[in-house]
């Protein structure tokens, strides 16, 4: 199984969209997927607000994020959204883990893929 490192580095649909909707592609054919959040991202993984963010004629982004989860991809959140105070930890949406950047890279040091929005 190859895997897919991908960065998100933005909290608008610009950003969300395609880190979701690549990560989802790649973890539908069996790919291991880990995707970070960066601090700038950090308030798209606030519970209940990617849901309000829809955009005309895109997939819904709580399915994709649903989607990506259940096929097994991984959300990771820089752990200096927290220590900025971006969000608070009780603020964070389900199944995302809070992680340093040495995590990230470790975790995708072998990764076949990466892309950055």
């Amino acid at each position: 199984m190859s895997k897919v490192a991908i960065v998100c580095n933005g909290c608008e649909p610009k950003s969300i969209y395609p880190s979701f909707v690549f990560g989802s592609a790649a973890a539908a054919l069996g790919e291991e997927v880990v995707l970070l959040v960066c601090p700038a991202g950090a308030p798209a993984m606030r519970a209940g607000e990617l849901e309000k963010m829809q955009v005309p004629g895109m997939p819904d982004l709580s399915d994709l994020v649903s989607g990506f989860q259940s096929a097994g991809g991984r959300i990771q959140l820089c752990e200096l959204a927290l220590e900025t105070g971006a969000l608070m930890m009780e603020e964070l949406r389900e199944g995302v883990e809070v992680v340093g950047v040495t995590t990230f890279l470790v975790d995708t040091q072998d990764a076949s893929r990466t892309f950055c929005f």
